[in-house]
C-alpha cells in the first residue's frame, strides 16, 4: 500500500507541474500492478497531453531560436522560412513583427539590387558596344539605380567614347574619299586612342593599298609621259624627213646640181641610212621626170 501511495504521488505532482519528462521517467519505471485500470487510463491520457504540451513547447523555442538567428542574417529565404515556422509554432507577436519589417527591408533591398543589376547590364553593354549617345541617354534615365562607383565609372567612360567615336566617324569618311596623308594622321590618332586594334590593322590595310595604288598610278604615269615623248620625238622626226624629202623632189625638178646635192647632205646628216636617202633620191628623180 505505502509503495502504491508513493507512486500516485509522484504521478500527481508531475502531472500537477506539467512535467511530461518527470511523467514519462515514472511511466516508464512504473510497475503496472501498482495502479489499477482507470488509474492506468488517467495516467496515459495525461501522459499524452503532457506530451503534446511539451511537444508545442519544444516547437516554439526552437522556432524562436531559429527566427532570432534569421533575424542577424541578410538571407531573405532563410528569414522568409523561419518566419513561417515562427507563425506555424506560435511565436510572440513582437519578434514576428521585427521579422515582418526585416523582411520588408530585404525585399526592397532585393528589388533595388534587381534594379541595380538591370541598369547596370544595360550601361555595360552600352559602353562595351562604344555606343556613347546611348550611354548619355541610360545614365540619365538609370543613374539612381546605380551605385556611386558604377555610376562614377560609366561618367568617366563618356570623353574617350565621345573622342572615339569622332574617329570613327573620321574613319568613315576619309574611307569613302581615301587620301594618303590623312589616313596617316588617322593611324597615327588611332594608336594613341583606345580603338580595337582590328580597326588599326584595317585603317594599316587601307593605306598599304592606297600606296600601291598611288605607286601603280605614278609607274603608269611616267610610262605614259615616256611613250608621249617618243611618239612626239617620233612625230617630230618623221615631219623633219618629210620637208627634207621635199626639199629633195624641189631641187630634183630644178635639175640643179648643187640644190640636189645639198638636199642629199640635208637627209644623210638626218640620221638616215645610205639605203633610205637612196630611196628618198630615186623617187625624187623619178617624180622630177614624170613632172617635165
Amino acid at each position: 500500500m505505502r509503495k502504491q501511495d508513493e507512486v500516485r504521488t509522484v504521478i500527481h505532482t508531475a502531472v500537477h507541474a506539467r512535467d511530461f519528462l518527470s511523467l514519462r521517467a515514472v511511466v516508464d519505471s512504473l510497475d503496472a500492478s501498482l495502479l489499477v485500470e482507470i488509474e492506468k487510463a488517467w495516467v496515459h491520457r495525461e501522459l499524452e497531453s503532457l506530451r503534446a504540451e511539451w511537444e508545442a513547447d519544444r516547437a516554439l523555442q526552437e522556432a524562436t531560436a531559429e527566427l532570432s538567428a534569421a533575424l542577424e542574417s541578410d538571407d531573405l529565404a532563410v528569414l522568409e522560412t523561419a518566419a513561417e515556422r515562427g507563425r506555424e509554432a506560435g511565436v510572440g507577436q513582437d519578434l514576428l513583427l521585427e521579422a515582418a519589417e526585416r523582411l520588408a527591408s530585404l525585399y526592397e533591398e532585393r528589388e533595388r539590387q534587381q534594379r541595380a543589376n538591370a541598369a547596370w547590364k544595360l550601361v555595360y553593354g552600352a559602353i562595351e558596344a562604344g555606343n556613347v549617345d546611348k550611354l548619355v541617354k541610360l545614365l540619365e534615365t538609370v543613374k539612381e539605380d546605380l551605385t556611386p562607383e558604377k555610376l562614377i565609372f560609366a561618367q568617366k567612360k563618356i570623353p574617350s567614347m565621345q573622342a572615339l567615336a569622332a574617329l570613327r566617324k573620321e574613319i568613315a569618311l576619309v574611307m569613302r574619299a581615301p587620301d594618303v596623308q590623312h589616313i596617316k594622321h588617322l593611324i597615327f590618332s588611332a594608336k594613341g586612342s583606345c580603338l580595337p586594334q582590328g580597326e588599326v590593322a584595317a585603317l594599316e590595310e587601307k593605306l598599304k593599298e592606297m600606296q600601291i595604288a598611288v605607286a601603280v598610278a605614278k609607274e603608269a604615269e611616267k610610262v605614259q609621259q615616256a611613250a608621249k615623248v617618243k611618239q612626239d620625238e617620233k612625230t617630230g622626226r618623221e615631219a623633219s624627213i618629210k620637208e627634207l624629202a621635199d626639199g629633195l623632189s624641189q631641187a630634183a625638178k630644178s635639175g640643179k646640181t648643187d640644190e640636189i646635192r645639198q638636199a642629199l647632205n640635208k637627209l644623210k646628216a638626218s640620221g638616215l641610212s645610205a639605203r633610205e636617202v637612196h630611196g628618198f633620191y630615186t623617187r625624187a628623180m623619178e617624180a622630177a621626170k614624170t613632172s617635165r
